[in-house]
């Protein structure tokens, strides 16, 4: 006996698992399966990428609101420019991830672009039928209104690197990384 269990089950154990095919809503296809959901998983992964590019993009321009602060030399329209690309940043996050202030109030939003590859996700993985009309076409949809947001996320990225560099021109405080 080793810790308590026989010494002729202490060693490795190998074994081979084998489906059971007793799935009620088996998938003929189970290649073409995987390959829906780990799509799916895919997207998933260039949602949350775009929410980091956002929350960074969110970091830097909170930098920049406060080395205009600090500066008395910077003009004020820089803030408001600020504010602007901020806007915009709101309403990219919103069409991403969904309008949490409107969904707290119990009103109906409308999916987010995460919202429908999360629910395709939720949906598949874990599942043994082949994937839905309705999951095709949910991804599909997250897809291209992703590719549709992207680059307007690189535009808002170049608007605040032009802030910056306007920024470190006039003389404004220490920014971050720059």
């Amino acid at each position: 006996m080793v810790d308590g269990i026989p010494s002729e089950l202490a060693g490795p154990v190998s074994f081979e698992v084998v489906p059971l095919h007793n799935a009620t809503l088996a998938t003929d296809d189970r290649d073409a399966l995987v390959a829906f959901q780990l799509e799916a998983d895919a997207l998933m992964a260039q949602v949350r990428t775009a929410g980091d590019q956002l929350d960074e993009v969110e970091e830097r321009l909170a930098d920049v609101r406060e080395a205009v602060k600090r500066s008395g030399d910077v003009p004020v329209s820089v803030l408001e420019e600020a504010r602007s690309v901020q806007a915009r940043v709101d309403d990219l996050r919103r069409q991403l991830e969904g309008d949490d202030s409107v969904a707290r109030r119990q009103f109906e939003t409308p999916p987010s672009i995460g919202d429908r590859v999360g629910r395709v996700m939720w949906s598949s993985f874990g599942s043994t039928a082949a994937p839905s009309a309705q999951q095709r076409t949910q991804l599909r949809l997250a897809e291209e209104a992703l590719l549709a947001i992207m680059p307007e996320i690189a535009a808002v990225m170049d608007r605040v690197a032009e802030l910056e560099s306007r920024l470190e021109g006039l003389g404004a405080p220490y920014i971050r990384g720059r």
